[in-house]
């Protein structure tokens, strides 16, 4: 069986046949990705900012690394996306590296979700842990 990223763009699939309404979803979806990306871009701008003034950390450099990349693979989506929605050539290519792309941004922010969670989790058991030992 053949890896799907390796087919050659002749193999029949390079285009494909979208309805109308397909594709205007297509390019909604470029369009909201490209939303996301420039907010990402402003966040990354504003930490740069708070890194030049003296209470800055080293949770600002973590958070400046994750905007960056949130807001790169946001541009990328979208234009891959835009690409399939716009052009005749590539569809298969464009919407694999396209969800690709998503991929990373859902994987990321899945993690970070974890880590929160386990932040929570931390917070309240060290609670429960020292009132239990106050009294």
């Amino acid at each position: 069986m053949s890896d799907p990223r390796s087919m050659p763009e002749s193999s029949g699939l390079s285009r494909i046949p979208f309805t109308i309404e397909a594709e205007k979803q297509i390019k909604t979806l470029s369009f909201w990705l490209t939303v996301v990306a420039w907010l990402n871009v402003a966040a990354a701008v504003f930490v740069v900012v708070n890194l030049a003034l003296p209470a800055r950390n080293l949770g600002l450099v973590a958070d400046l690394i994750l905007y960056v990349a949130l807001a790169t693979w946001s541009f990328q989506a979208a234009r891959a996306f835009r690409n399939v929605a716009e052009t005749d050539v590539a569809d298969q290519a464009n919407l694999v590296q396209g969800f690709s792309k998503l991929r990373s941004i859902f994987l990321l922010q899945g993690v970070l979700v974890l880590v929160g969670m386990a932040f929570v989790t931390a917070v309240l058991l060290f609670l429960v842990l020292h009132a239990g030992g106050v009294r």
